[in-house]
Formats: structure tokens, C-alpha cells, sequence
């Protein structure tokens, strides 16, 4: 019993060294492009790709890496910013940012407001 719950610990730990940590920013954060290292032309391209979710707005945006950005979306009438929404991830390649279509955008558990 005692070596499952070491081999259960180890794994869990494992496993957790392998996640990234992404630090989001809120979009409506005035300072927002200089904290994830954005360019006013990439975060413009980020947000059209971004558009494409036309029932959804950006609540959160956070950098994988140096070529990658992730999104929260939410509803425009989540004012709370309670009810979570899908997300999704852009990929600059040669200069052009691009959806990454192989990124599992589920949706997110709600963290309440942001303020």
C-alpha cells in the first residue's frame, strides 16, 4: 500500500513538472502588450484571428512562449467575468500569427472577476 501512494506521489509530481505556467493579463489591462512582449501590429493580428470567435470577446491573454500567445475568451454579457468560455492559441510562424489548430481550447473554469 505504502510503495502505491509513493509511486501515486511521484507520478503526480512528475506529471506537474511537465505543465507550463501561463501568466495571464487581462485584456483590459492598459499596460497589457509590454507585459506579454507584444507589438501594437502582433496583438492587431492576434485580435482579428481572435474575431473569428464572433460570439465571444478576449477576457485574458497569456504568453506559452516566445512564439505563442494563449486567449481566454468570455461572452460580452459576462460582466462578472464568472461564466469561463473556451480558449485558444496563436502561433507566430515566419513573421505571421496563425491559430494553432492542434490546441485542445476547452472550456476554462470561471475564476470570477479580474478587478
Amino acid at each position: 500500500m505504502k510503495s502505491s501512494i509513493v509511486s501515486l506521489i511521484f507520478y503526480l509530481l512528475l506529471c506537474g513538472c511537465d505543465s507550463q505556467h501561463v501568466q495571464y493579463v487581462n485584456a483590459a489591462d492598459p499596460a497589457l502588450l509590454p507585459k506579454l512582449g507584444l507589438s501594437d501590429e502582433d496583438w492587431l493580428h492576434i485580435k482579428q484571428l481572435a474575431s473569428e470567435r464572433k460570439e465571444f470577446v478576449i477576457l485574458n491573454a497569456g504568453r506559452v512562449d516566445a512564439d505563442t500567445i494563449e486567449i481566454w475568451f468570455k461572452k460580452p454579457a459576462d460582466t462578472r467575468n464568472d461564466q469561463g468560455g473556451p480558449m485558444a492559441r496563436f502561433e507566430k510562424h515566419k513573421g505571421h500569427w496563425m491559430t494553432e489548430t492542434n490546441f485542445n481550447g476547452d472550456w476554462y473554469a470561471a475564476q470570477g472577476s479580474t478587478k
